[in-house]
């Protein structure tokens, strides 16, 4: 039984470790960012992601019940802002459920696209209590010809 606990807090230990580790990461990436927002004039770099808001996506849904039902959202706010990547509060428009919608502006660079679809990859492997599991995903090009 010793051996048990022991074991359950090297667990512990990971976990907190790489909350750590995630947390860290996250800085470096707001403050990358945020380099990258003062040099290419970030004024009205938040312009487009207000446009988010109110606008309908439909997307496939992960899982082969819903295989052939298609996911239409209704993005309703922006709740929170990471390095290039917003969340927003979103609704199904069929049955009402909220969802957190996270967007990420992988651009054109093909390195930052294929991170972009492994963050994706990564999400819909974990499964655990605290994390929202991932349900859909979408790439998708910008009409200006931006990733």
């Amino acid at each position: 039984h010793h051996h048990h606990s022991r074991t359950r807090t090297i667990m512990n230990l990971v976990q907190y470790i790489l909350l750590l580790l995630v947390r860290f990461l996250k800085k470096c990436f707001q403050i990358i960012s945020n380099v990258i927002r003062s040099i290419f004039g970030g004024s009205g770099s938040n312009n487009g992601e207000m446009e988010m808001t109110n606008r309908t996506l439909t997307f496939q849904s992960e899982g082969s019940r819903r295989k052939n039902h298609p996911r239409t959202v209704r993005i309703n706010k922006q709740i929170a802002e990471g390095g290039f990547s917003y969340v927003y509060h979103a609704s199904d428009e069929s049955t009402h459920r909220t969802y957190a919608l996270k967007r990420m502006n992988c651009g054109t660079d093909r390195d930052l696209v294929r991170l972009c679809k492994k963050e994706a990859g990564v999400h819909r492997s974990l499964n655990h209590a605290s994390l929202l599991k991932l349900l859909g995903f979408q790439m998708e090009q910008k009409e200006d010809g931006g990733g």
